[in-house]
């Protein structure tokens, strides 16, 4: 069962069910039932987008990433389907439990149709930049929409804070694609680094700027904005450090998630 786990990123899972405390106890305060809600949507919902996508993408692993569990042989392509398709089907189940509201309902729902839309024949979106980049960034603040919007959030400055963190997660997705580069050219996938090359960094960066004039024009609530002024240019450093320093691009995309959960945790005991 460890193995099937492994499916799932762990970053992914913090980030999942990080996201969606937060977005709880922004509304009104984590309690009890929103613990539980936080443990299916990663459990389920979010685990069955990442475990299906290692399951359609297994070949390009094989290249990129030969120590994930597929490549090593300690889940088989089959059983990868099987245990996906369990978690596609709670995904679809226990959110009829749990859900406060038709939007929070619909948004729970959102998820696994959007890790469908990304990775399965024949609309699969990884291949058609830039709706992956957009599918992406989508399913990564969807759990902390539905934590704010379940636990009866109605505070309308906060949906500028979630647009501005769709902006923030559109500048930076397409940076996953360099260490993928080697197996997504030798099986012919679209992958965003081979096509731009360095430029995708530009894009980024220019991204992350797009989304720093967004957030001092909206009316976000004054500590989640001034907490986005710290991380949007802390993003940016990074890049321009492996630009500069010619650090390993192939560990760009993880460190840029480290100092995004290093300034998110910071966020969290702060609210705490």
């Amino acid at each position: 069962m460890i193995a099937y786990m492994r499916l799932f990123r762990a970053d992914a899972a913090v980030i999942a069910f990080g996201s969606f405390l937060t977005g709880a106890h922004l509304a009104s305060g984590a309690k009890a039932a929103d613990l539980l809600a936080a443990v299916l949507v990663t459990a389920f919902s979010a685990n069955f987008c990442y475990s299906f996508n290692a399951y359609t993408d297994w070949p390009v692993d094989a290249i990129n990433k030969p120590r994930r569990p597929i490549p090593r042989g300690l889940v088989s392509p089959r059983g990868a389907l099987v245990y996906s398709l369990f978690l596609l089907a709670g995904s679809l189940v226990f959110p009829f439990f749990l859900a406060n509201n038709t939007f929070s309902l619909l948004c729970f729902l959102l998820i696994p149709a959007l890790g469908l839309a990304y990775s399965a024949n024949p609309v699969r979106l990884k291949e058609r930049p830039p709706f992956s980049v957009l599918t992406v960034s989508l399913g990564l603040i969807l759990p902390l929409v539905i934590g704010y919007a379940n636990a009866g959030g109605m505070d309308a400055r906060m949906y500028f804070f979630f647009g501005a963190l769709f902006l923030f997660c559109a500048s930076l997705v397409g940076l996953k694609d360099v260490e993928d580069v080697a197996g997504d050219t030798a099986l012919s996938q679209v992958n965003l680094y081979d096509r731009y090359g360095s430029r995708l960094l530009a894009f980024s960066i220019a991204g992350l700027a797009a989304t720093s004039v967004y957030v001092a024009l909206t009316p976000i609530p004054s500590m989640l904005k001034t907490w986005l002024l710290l991380l949007l240019p802390a993003e940016a450093a990074c890049i321009l450090c492996h630009l500069r320093f010619g650090w390993n691009l192939a560990r760009l995309y993880h460190r840029i998630i480290r100092l995004m959960l290093l300034l998110g945790a910071g966020l969290c005991l702060y609210l705490l």
